[in-house]
C-alpha cells in the first residue's frame, strides 16, 4: 500500500520535471522544529511574564528582547518606570507609530528625547496628523528652560504651529530661540514674518475705516469727553465717546 505522502510525491513527478523530494524523515524534524522554536518563544513569554510578577525586571527584559516581543518589552519598560527606554526600544525599531503611542500614554515632559521626537513629529505631520506632531515636540519642550539642545526642537514647534495656523504661539516659540541665540539660523526672519502674518490676519478680523495716518491726525474731533473721572498728581482722567465706533 502506498502512504499519502508516497501518492502525494508521484501526483507532484508526473506535473513537475526534475521534483527535488524531501524525504519524510526530514520533513519530520522541519515540522518539529518550527513547533519547538514556536513553543520556547511562547515559554519565554510566559517565562518572562512570571519574573515580571516575582519583580525580577531584568530578566523578564532579557527573554522579551532574545524572543524579539520588543512591543512586550517596551511597555513592560514603560510600567516600570523606564518610559524613555520603552520609547527608544520602538524608535529604534522603526515602529514610529509604536513609540509614539507608547509615550502619549504617559504624563511628563521628556527633553532627553527632542531629536528622535522631532524625527516622530515630522513623521507625524507628513501623515496629515499636525496636532498629534505639534504634542510630540512639545513632549520634549513643555515647561522647560530653554537649552542649545532643545533648540532644533523648538524651531520644529514653531514651524508646526504656523502651518496649524496657531500664529500667537508660534511667535512665542520664535521668540524663546532667539532670546537664548538670536543668530541661531533663521529664526529673526522667521519670527519677523510670523509677527506680518499675525497682524493681517488680526487687521482681516477687525476692520478699519481709518485711512493712513488719520488716527493721530484727527484725535480731537474723534472723540467727545465726559465726566471727570478722577485726579491726581500727574492730571485728570475723563470719561470719552469714541465717535466712530
Amino acid at each position: 500500500l502506498m502512504s499519502s505522502y508516497q501518492f502525494f510525491l508521484v501526483l507532484c513527478s508526473q506535473r513537475i520535471p526534475n521534483l527535488q523530494v524531501i524525504p519524510p524523515a526530514e520533513i519530520t524534524a522541519i515540522h518539529g522544529a518550527s513547533i519547538l522554536r514556536l513553543n520556547l518563544q511562547n515559554a519565554k513569554a510566559s517565562l518572562s511574564c512570571c519574573y515580571e510578577r516575582a519583580g525580577d525586571w531584568e530578566r523578564a527584559l532579557h527573554l522579551l528582547a532574545r524572543s524579539g516581543r520588543t512591543i512586550e518589552q517596551a511597555q513592560l519598560l514603560a510600567r516600570i518606570g523606564r518610559v524613555e527606554e520603552g520609547f527608544l526600544v520602538l524608535f529604534a525599531e522603526g515602529d514610529l507609530r509604536a513609540a509614539w503611542n507608547l509615550l502619549s500614554s504617559y504624563g511628563g515632559t521628556f527633553p532627553s528625547l527632542a531629536e528622535p521626537l522631532v524625527k516622530v513629529a515630522e513623521w507625524l505631520d507628513a501623515k496629515g496628523d499636525t496636532t498629534a506632531a505639534i504634542s510630540a515636540v512639545q513632549r520634549a519642550t513643555a515647561g522647560m528652560p530653554v537649552r542649545r539642545e532643545l533648540l532644533p526642537a523648538l524651531y520644529t514647534l514653531a514651524e508646526l504651529l504656523e502651518r496649524h495656523g496657531d500664529l500667537h504661539t508660534a511667535e512665542e516659540a520664535w521668540r524663546k530661540i532667539l532670546e537664548f541665540d538670536y543668530s541661531w539660523g533663521d529664526a529673526a526672519q522667521r519670527l519677523s514674518a510670523t509677527i506680518a502674518r499675525r497682524s493681517s490676519a488680526e487687521r482681516g478680523r477687525h476692520p478699519t475705516t481709518e485711512r493712513p495716518g488719520e488716527v493721530f491726525a484727527d484725535a480731537t474731533s474723534r472723540y467727545v469727553l465726559g465726566d471727570l473721572v478722577g485726579r491726581g498728581g500727574m492730571g485728570a482722567v475723563y470719561r470719552a465717546q469714541d465717535t466712530r465706533l
